[in-house]
């Protein structure tokens, strides 16, 4: 067990003038050798499904369902192919769902969306094999039943399946849950002294509307040991570190990078993005800039072949555009002229960056100081491509690119907050601000969570050269020596109970 270690941390309450107060946590790291940002060992099965499940029925409460249904399933990996389990058969010029997961996720939506199931002492089945997606559906059903990997949850003692079809809501109560954990177990499991949260991750409803998506799922760059294990999406700050031990903060995108796809390398600076062409990448973003909307799909473009990637993996296909686009991932379009049949087999990509290589990296955003100056402005999250979903009489009509429910300015609205840094010495540190919920803060008891801007002049006044903000709100979390360094923000609407999120990946201090 690790106990001695290069490190120390410091937490003390701060007053302001109004009577309330935010508890401030700094953790200094005097050694970068020991710093990773690793993806978190998912929690066991029963476990993880009963936590997301009460979640999403808590949820739903919110929404004024009164009795509601939640079907919850374990998904696979990224880049476990559809084709070694199932039968691919699709519409001509329709998507193929490359991924065993989009493939499992298009079929029970279909199920759902048509009022074609019952659920029976727990379980759910397929009412009518009409067609041949309906006993595809039930195939998979079965085959997620024999490994365990499926549950239904219900609040209510007895419903009855027309109050489950009028509420039942195919792409908010059947979710396909990801690889999460909790970041306590993964601290002691692996005996590292400190553990805290990183990258934004798919959580809310509007995060995980994409078949090629799955709920707990990160997004934007992650580099561990070299290796680039999921790309820029959106150009926000990253932090940095390179082969000569120093770190750097800039923002980075996917026209930074070289892609591996196919057995062949492609520079996706000379790519055009997020526009129709011969050679073009979307990411969810696309349209913002054109039309002041996100659009979900990529444009017809007859003679193309577009790519959804997520990750690592080619998780669809489609010929002569409009594919979906995730967004947690991005679409590659090339003429379909250029790739073999045989080719199709290869679903695996890589990336490098077209002008250096770094050890590790973590991008998240927006900035909020840059070789000791505070860069953190109104401007921030248009420059940065955040794009909060939009509603219109409480029906949302436009989803957004996450994190979606992000509030956007940078001095009123305060929330717990997680700050990665680095000093002059090249040393990275923590900053952190405890807070509860929207709704449940208690200001006579509780920390009232600081701005964006006051997180940016905290680490302006410590003198660190460089700040990163990282995935706050009820995320926000630090595990120092085994133990809960900071009180978690995650309510779920009941004031008082306090819980520790699980989440996709984690910055860890080895040493």
């Amino acid at each position: 067990m690790i106990l001695k270690n290069d490190m120390k941390y410091d937490k003390k309450l701060i007053k302001r003038s109004d009577g309330d107060f935010y508890n401030l946590v700094e953790v200094k790291m005097n050694n970068n050798k020991g710093l990773e940002f690793d993806q978190i060992d998912s929690e066991k099965r029963g476990i993880k499904l009963f936590n997301i499940a009460h979640l999403r029925l808590l949820k739903a409460f919110e929404r004024g369902v009164l009795k509601p249904v939640v079907i919850v399933w374990d998904a696979f990996a990224h880049d476990v192919r559809t084709e070694d389990y199932f039968v691919i058969k699709d519409k001509e010029n329709g998507t193929v769902y490359l991924s065993l997961n989009s493939f499992i996720s298009y079929h029970l939506r279909y199920l759902i969306r048509n009022k074609n199931y019952l659920i029976k002492n727990g379980n759910l089945v397929v009412k009518n094999l009409s067609t041949s997606k309906d006993k595809i559906s039930k195939d998979i059903i079965l085959f997620l039943e024999k490994e365990e990997r499926i549950k239904v949850f219900m609040d209510a003692e007895s419903i009855t399946l027309d109050e489950v079809y009028e509420n039942f809501d195919e792409k908010k109560d059947l979710i396909a849950v990801g690889n999460i954990g909790f970041p306590s177990w993964y601290g002691i499991e692996n005996n590292y002294p400190l553990v805290f949260n990183s990258s934004f991750f798919l959580l809310e409803e509007e995060d995980f509307i994409s078949v090629f998506s799955l709920l707990g799922d990160p997004y934007n760059i992650r580099i561990n040991k070299g290796v680039i294990e999921t790309p820029p999406l959106y150009n926000r700050f990253a932090l940095l570190l390179n082969h000569k031990n120093k770190w750097e903060m800039k923002k980075v995108l996917l026209t930074d990078l070289k892609l591996k796809i196919f057995q062949k390398e492609r520079d996706l600076s000379k790519f055009v993005f997020n526009m129709k062409s011969d050679y073009s990448i979307y990411t969810r973003y696309y349209g913002v800039n054109q039309r002041g909307r996100t659009n979900v799909f990529t444009p017809e473009n007859e003679g193309n072949i577009d790519f959804a990637i997520v990750g690592r993996s080619i998780v669809g296909m489609k010929f002569n555009g409009g594919i979906e686009i995730p967004q947690n991932g991005f679409v590659f379009s090339i003429p379909v002229n250029e790739i073999g049949d045989s080719e199709y087999k290869d679903y695996r990509v890589d990336y490098s960056f077209l002008d250096n290589n770094y050890l590790i990296g973590i991008q998240c955003g927006p900035g909020l100081v840059k070789d000791g100056e505070i860069i953190l402005k109104k401007d921030s999250f248009v420059e940065e491509e955040f794009f909060r979903k939009l509603s219109l009489n409480n029906k949302i009509i436009d989803y957004g690119v996450v994190p979606t429910d992000f509030v956007n300015d940078i001095d009123k609205s305060r929330a717990a907050r997680m700050v990665i840094c680095i000093d002059e010495n090249n040393n990275p540190a923590l900053l952190a601000v405890e807070s509860v919920n929207k709704g449940f803060v208690r200001t006579d008891c509780e920390s009232t969570g600081a701005t964006l801007l006051e997180m940016a002049k905290i680490a302006n006044e410590k003198e660190y050269k460089f700040a990163l903000n990282l995935d706050g709100g009820g995320s926000t979390n630090i595990q120092y020596l085994f133990g809960q360094l900071i009180c978690t923000a995650d309510r779920r609407g009941l004031n008082g109970v306090v819980y520790e999120r699980m989440i996709p990946n984690v910055g860890v201090f080895k040493k």
